[in-house]
């Protein structure tokens, strides 16, 4: 009947359900165990979807990794020889940020291609950063560069960003039928790449997703102060269908005379709070399980 999720954060386990935010008791008049949850509802075991199994899924959250690009110098180098480096910041989908974009918008990235002249006494490593510093913008560096020992490493600033088709190049001498022209070889491609790592379940992502402050501002029911996601937490998602029967609809108010409520909960818990709240669905009898593919 309804298509309705709920989603709430759960912080600590400080209530007035026996002290506590969540627990569970016994409904003696139905032989039926309940599963309370302050500011959140109170669910019969037997409702949680599918009934008579009552399946609740996990999901642990993570934090992210950003991308990195480790460029090492190569085997031989002579003074005076034109280098030209060039590496695609791609922006993963579903991800679509404008700053990014293509004119078409069917792409999403930034091309990075630098030049230089590799001079006596100076060494790769200087020398390539020095010139990704300055294609880089100092106001916008989606890219940060380091030297490590002899080998260059550039990391991506923001989640969702990855290289690819890094390679170096140096410019030589063609010859056809009676001409010369300069064109440049590949010396070295294939370097070592991490990927990235969405965050998943940390406080700042909630705040990302949720769109907060936004959302707390303008909500009818805004966030209690104890529900805004902490900067640095992690948080465990547990997420479950609830199949209740609706009391008062029948006859005329619905075709086939009865009518059901499937909602979706969802509660994202702290991780210094999510033993209690597994005590507590043990208590009720479930065990939290994966979601299928995980």
């Amino acid at each position: 009947m309804f298509n309705y999720t709920h989603e709430v954060i759960i912080n600590d386990n400080k209530g007035s359900f026996n002290g506590k935010r969540f627990g569970t008791y016994d409904d003696a008049a139905i032989g039926v165990k309940h599963l309370v949850i302050e500011r959140g509802g109170d669910y019969r075991k037997d409702l949680i979807f599918p009934r008579g199994e009552g399946v609740i899924f996990k999901t642990p959250g993570y934090n992210g990794e950003y991308a990195t690009l480790t460029v090492t110098a190569p085997a031989s180098l002579q003074a005076g020889d034109v280098l030209q480096f060039t590496v695609f910041v791609k922006l993963l989908d579903p991800a679509a940020i404008a700053e990014y974009a293509y004119p078409n918008w069917a792409s999403f990235g930034k091309p990075i291609m630098v030049g230089f002249t590799h001079k006596t006494g100076a060494t790769f490593a200087d020398e390539l950063i020095e010139a990704l510093k300055l294609a880089i913008p100092y106001n916008n560096k989606f890219v940060t560069v380091e030297k490590d020992n002899t080998d260059v490493v550039l990391t991506a600033t923001m989640f969702g960003l990855e290289f690819t088709g890094a390679r170096l190049e140096k410019l030589t001498e063609g010859t056809c039928d009676g001409c010369t022209f300069d064109k440049y070889e590949l010396v070295e491609d294939g370097y070592e790449t991490t990927p990235t790592v969405i965050p998943f379940g940390t406080g700042e992502k909630l705040v990302e997703n949720y769109r907060f402050p936004t959302y707390g501002n303008t909500h009818y029911a805004h966030l209690n102060g104890d529900e805004t996601p902490v900067p640095g937490a992690l948080y465990t998602m547990y997420s479950f269908s609830y199949d209740s029967p609706r009391p008062g609809f029948g006859g005329i108010s619905g075709v086939g005379q009865k009518v059901d409520a499937i909602t979706r909960h969802i509660y994202w818990v702290k991780s210094d709070v999510v033993s209690d709240f597994e005590a507590a669905l043990t208590a009720l009898g479930i065990t939290p399980t994966a979601p299928s593919g995980e």
